[in-house]
């Protein structure tokens, strides 16, 4: 297993998107990437902004995590709660800004290891799919194809379980 992941059984798994951090609503803007991480952080932002568009989608992300082993519907989700724990202008993406945040949140709230442990995942994370694009030029063509479908399937079951339920029907007379 990488190093980044906890294996159970004989599958692969990210931790989760931390839930105790404070809400991005509450955090002051002041919260910046540790003192000498900046480097790392913008590094490790740089290589998932696969596009080169200067944020990072649920796709790219949710690619990294299937290149490091998890499967399509695991590597949606996880990608998803990523955005949600980065994302603080809601508009679904990762900046680099918010990424640096994020990280300068972290150190605020859980501390130095805690916060170091975040960034060497990512890296982690980073690497090994760097690995699985090298060793076949379709892969992020194929796992980007198959996140994209896994989080459209998610979607679609999503919306069918929050959906109201039909109003019986009216009995004939």
């Amino acid at each position: 297993c990488a190093a980044a992941f906890h294996c159970a059984s004989s599958q692969k798994s990210t931790p989760s998107a931390p839930k105790s951090l404070p809400q991005l609503s509450t955090m002051g803007a002041s919260a910046s990437v540790p003192e000498g991480a900046e480097e790392r952080v913008a590094k490790v932002f740089k290589e998932l902004d696969t596009n080169e568009s200067g944020s990072v989608d649920a796709t790219e992300l949710g690619v990294a995590f299937k290149h490091a082993g998890l499967d399509k519907f695991d590597a949606a989700l996880e990608a998803r709660n990523w955005i949600d724990a980065f994302d603080k202008d809601g508009n679904t993406r990762i900046e680099l800004k918010e990424f640096s945040e994020f990280f300068g949140r972290t150190l605020d709230a859980q501390g130095q290891e805690y916060t170091e442990s975040m960034l060497q995942f990512f890296e982690e994370v980073v690497k090994v799919s760097k690995e699985a694009v090298a060793a076949d030029a379709t892969a992020a063509t194929e796992a980007a194809k198959d996140v994209e479908a896994a989080a459209a399937e998610i979607a679609t079951t999503e919306a069918a379980t929050e959906a109201p339920a039909a109003a019986p029907a009216e009995p004939s007379a």
